[in-house]
């Protein structure tokens, strides 16, 4: 009864079994392409963030750091462009 008193509680419900009926639904092979996909991506951060703390506490003086920063910007792009451009509907 608690539940149906606060229309908050209804929504996180009602919402939740809908989101995972539409996991379900979608095709195998393109979950299969968007997990590579993000997996690829988080992998892209990854790195990326640990050579920005490697930046970060080089010993070089500030303009060194602001080409290596402004060259992981660069790469950061070109990896993110990369993977962009990659195919991830098998269907198509």
């Amino acid at each position: 009864m608690l539940q149906d008193e606060n229309p908050k509680n209804k929504e996180i419900d009602d919402s939740a079994p809908k989101t995972w009926v539409q996991i379900k639904i979608m095709h195998h092979m393109k979950v299969k392409a968007l997990a590579f996909r993000l997996d690829k991506l988080v992998k892209i951060y990854k790195d990326t963030f640990e050579v920005s703390k490697a930046i970060m506490s080089s010993p070089g003086n500030v303009e060194q750091r602001k080409i290596q920063a402004d060259e992981l910007d660069a790469q950061l792009n070109k990896k993110y462009d990369e993977l962009n451009s990659m195919k991830t509907d098998p269907a198509k």
